[in-house]
């Protein structure tokens, strides 16, 4: 059984889905510290020109140590219409949108409090659409974590019953204490991706953007291949 883990992201990038898909269960880690500005709030999608950054405004103060699952989502200005205007606008002809669009729309205009479950939500509706029926397991519901990656690792395999741990392909190379890891009966492995090639608005490829620009850009069923023929992952060998 594998395990793979990541901080929530927003709408996240075809990477993160498709590692999601090769793993038996995906540890979504909201007892970590938010990162302001980063992937948890925000994304990129794609206009005619360039990658537009789309962003969920919280509460938050730049000293705070708040863990992801604290931050409350920042309804002040009226950030909903500026999201969906975008998505609309820029993929309103495309093959995808409207078999998804409105379950976007749909949960966005829920106004959830907390930043976490927003994500969350967004993350598990595009699984659905995706047809990958990963587990999802939230970290702090599972008590999950350790303060060195050593511990980390160990905590996130023994705490779901796996025991194979997939990592980006050169975190899993470069981990310096796999051997000890792996003498505990544990397996590291290492995704490797390459970016599917899609339909897109721009006329050269831009990579590492929100999946929902495949998902609104493609039908369905193409978006389903695409995504699951992504990837594979090597497992790392004992020296």
């Amino acid at each position: 059984m594998i395990v793979t883990a990541h901080q929530p992201h927003f709408a996240p990038w075809l990477g993160y889905i498709n590692r999601i898909h090769l793993a038996d269960v995906f540890a979504i880690m909201d007892n970590m510290e938010y990162t302001h500005n980063h992937n948890i709030n925000s994304n990129r999608i794609v206009t005619k020109f360039s990658a537009l950054k789309v962003a969920i405004p919280v509460k938050y103060k730049g000293a705070s140590k708040a863990l992801i699952k604290d931050i409350e989502v920042n309804y002040n200005t009226d950030w909903i219409r500026k999201i969906t205007r975008s998505m609309i606008h820029n993929y309103y002809s495309g093959n995808g949108f409207h078999a998804f669009y409105p379950t976007i729309e749909k949960i966005l205009l829920k106004r959830h409090k907390y930043l976490f479950d927003l994500d969350l939500e967004i993350l598990q509706s595009i699984l659905d659409y995706l047809e990958i029926d990963t587990k999802i397991v939230i970290a702090s519901e599972y008590n999950l974590g350790g303060n060195k990656e050593q511990e980390l690792f160990i905590s996130l395999m023994e705490g779901t019953n796996c025991d194979t741990i997939l990592l980006g392909l050169g975190a899993s190379r470069s981990y310096i204490h796999g051997d000890e890891l792996m003498s505990k009966g544990f397996q590291i492995a290492g995704h490797v991706f390459t970016d599917p090639v899609y339909k897109q608005k721009t006329s050269f490829r831009l990579n590492g953007v929100s999946c929902l620009d495949m998902i609104f850009n493609e039908e369905r069923k193409n978006s389903i291949h695409k995504i699951k023929n992504a990837g594979s992952y090597v497992y790392r060998e004992k020296v």
